[in-house]
Parts: C-alpha cells; sequence; structure tokens
C-alpha cells in the first residue's frame, strides 16, 4: 500500500491528470494527496474519473472555492472517513480493509502567510488532543521554511517566518520538560545497565 502527497501546482491540464495517473499506477498508490491543484469545485467529478475512475475522493473546495487539496483513494484497500477540514488542510480516518493499517492522515497545504497559517497550527492542536493514541501522518506543504536560504523568488522572508523562530519559542518549554522527566537520566541509565549486569551474571 503506497500513499502519495504531491504539490501538483495546477491539476487543469490533461497532461497534468495523465502524468498523476502515470505516477498512481507506476507507484501502486492506493490514496493520492494533491495539493494546490486550482480546480474549481464543479470539475472535479470529470478530473477524478479521469485520475482513478472508480475511486471515492474529497476536497475542500466548499470551503475555499477551488480545491486546495484534493484527496482520492482506492476503496478495494481503503475506507477514508473526514474527520476534519479546513481551506488549509483535510485530515481522515483511514483505514486498510485487511485491519492492517489504522491512523490518521492530515494533508495539510498552508497559506503563503503567517497570519494566515495561525488557523492551521490551532487546527492541527485540536486534532492532535482529540485523537489520542492513534498514529498520525501529517504530510503536505506547510508553506513555511527552516531558514531563509530555502526560499527561491518571491518576497523575502524574516526571521520570524521560519519554522526555526518557531522552535526559538519551544525552547524554554522544552527545557522546563526535560528538567521535570529526564534531569536524572543518566542515574536511570546506569541503574538499567547495573540491573542488565545482574541479570546476565545470572544467566
Amino acid at each position: 500500500m503506497n500513499l502519495t502527497f504531491w504539490n501538483v501546482r495546477g491539476l487543469n491540464k490533461s497532461s497534468k491528470q495523465q502524468l498523476v495517473k502515470h505516477h498512481m499506477l507506476q507507484y501502486h498508490a492506493s490514496f493520492l494527496s494533491l495539493l494546490e491543484t486550482k480546480i474549481k469545485g464543479s470539475l472535479l467529478p470529470v478530473v477524478a474519473k479521469k485520475i482513478a475512475n472508480s475511486w471515492s475522493w474529497i476536497s475542500n473546495a466548499g470551503v475555499s472555492g477551488k480545491a486546495r487539496i484534493f484527496i482520492l483513494w482506492d476503496t478495494k484497500i481503503l475506507d477514508a472517513q473526514v474527520i476534519a477540514s479546513s481551506d488549509q488542510h483535510i485530515t481522515c480516518l483511514v483505514k486498510s480493509l485487511d485491519d492492517l493499517l489504522e491512523c490518521v492522515i492530515s494533508s495539510v497545504y498552508g497559506h503563503n502567510h503567517v497570519e494566515g497559517r495561525k488557523a492551521l497550527w490551532t487546527d492541527l492542536m485540536q486534532i492532535n488532543h482529540n485523537i489520542g493514541d492513534v498514529p498520525w501522518l501529517l504530510c503536505g506543504d506547510f508553506n513555511a521554511m527552516i531558514n531563509c536560504d530555502e526560499k527561491l523568488g518571491g518576497s523575502a522572508l524574516t526571521e520570524a517566518d521560519t519554522v526555526y523562530s518557531k522552535l526559538k519559542m519551544l525552547k524554554v518549554a522544552l527545557k522546563g520538560l526535560n528538567k521535570k522527566h529526564f534531569h536524572n537520566i543518566s542515574e536511570q541509565v546506569q541503574r538499567a545497565r547495573l540491573t542488565l549486569e545482574n541479570v546476565q551474571e545470572k544467566l
């Protein structure tokens, strides 16, 4: 079972639709998450039929007018139920029909600007809170950079636009977490080593 997440940067042209179909067949994909499709909601059934005639599909065109995210899956292999969506993500509970896979999959296409992405981070934190211990696959295009060197063209990024700046804000919280739960980790490792040596001596 193969899952594909792809920023196609437009899916209105027949040639791009054929490329996606070729990819799906070549890699035996059973789940396709296509981002930045720019397809009008009214055209989605036609495009879905061209790519994967018998598959089910969902999009967020109802929220944004055009499908920013377009997900297709093979119903002979998977069942997918939407548990949350917005103009920046579609989150599904995905189960394989053979019961070997059950996970939450969030397909993300974030807004270009920091302010626009704040709602996305809020949604993702809420999803994390709600899903409990179910494995969560979080994929897509967050339109967020680790550092300014990753960006080519367009308007310049500020330090505040980068993921690095977000991680710096977590530093204090992570230090507190580390102190609370891992402050004596070397002692714990030493105790575990002694226990292991004792067990080995008895063998």
